[in-house]
């Protein structure tokens, strides 16, 4: 395992990252990869509320329709993903 890469443990209370040399490309690599696990991927996070966390189709389908909602208007696709995203999660 090379020095600057990250290792990941799981714990009672949830995950610990440990990076040999910080490097910032290294440390966002294990920011993205906490926060995809504790989104969902590993099974329930834990402030989910007892909700599974949405799908990526799911996202897809409800951006996708507010999308057609505003009469196909290109140049919202982030905002619409961002949205669907925040709403599917509550």
């Amino acid at each position: 395992m090379a020095d600057n890469e990250p290792r990941i443990s799981e714990v009672p209370t949830g995950l610990v990252v440990a990076v040999g040399k910080l490097d910032k490309r290294v440390v966002k690599e294990a920011s993205d990869f906490v926060t995809s696990h504790a989104a969902g991927e590993w099974g329930m996070g834990p402030y989910t509320g007892g909700r599974r966390a949405p799908t990526h189709d799911e996202i897809a389908q409800l951006a996708f329709n507010l999308y057609e909602s505003r009469g196909r208007q290109d140049g919202h696709d982030v905002e619409d993903w961002l949205r669907a995203k925040e709403e599917l999660g509550r």
